[in-house]
């Protein structure tokens, strides 16, 4: 679900045996998304351990670019959703905006699992 379907809804309630403990939203400007060029530098020893190949790489980097988009992860790990700053968690496997609720899945390609 994106934010728009869920405006308003500040830290959804969950089942009881669903609980999801949010760190604390944004505040703030959140820096810019990576370009595809700082994303490509950073990526390029992964992707040379990985010898993917050139369409592997463009695939990656339009994946990135979309995760880049969507979530800003610092350095301490702490994920947040860029649309409305709010934090970010992950349950099951399925990921989670202290704001938003559930959030549409944004996989990577199969060969970067």
């Amino acid at each position: 679900m994106d934010c728009e379907e869920l405006s308003g809804i500040k830290h959804p309630v969950f089942s009881d045996d669903f609980q999801l403990q949010f760190m604390a939203d944004w505040e703030g400007v959140l820096p810019p998304s990576a370009t595809r060029d700082e994303l490509k530098v950073e990526m390029e020893k992964i992707f040379s351990e990985r010898k993917l190949s050139d369409e592997q790489i463009e695939e990656t980097l339009d994946f990135l670019e979309k995760y880049e988009a969507r979530y800003y992860e610092n350095s301490d790990g702490k994920c947040y959703h860029r649309s409305c700053k709010g934090s970010v968690g992950e349950r099951c496997g399925k990921v989670f905006c202290s704001n938003c609720g559930r959030l549409s899945d944004l996989l990577p390609p199969e060969f970067m699992r």
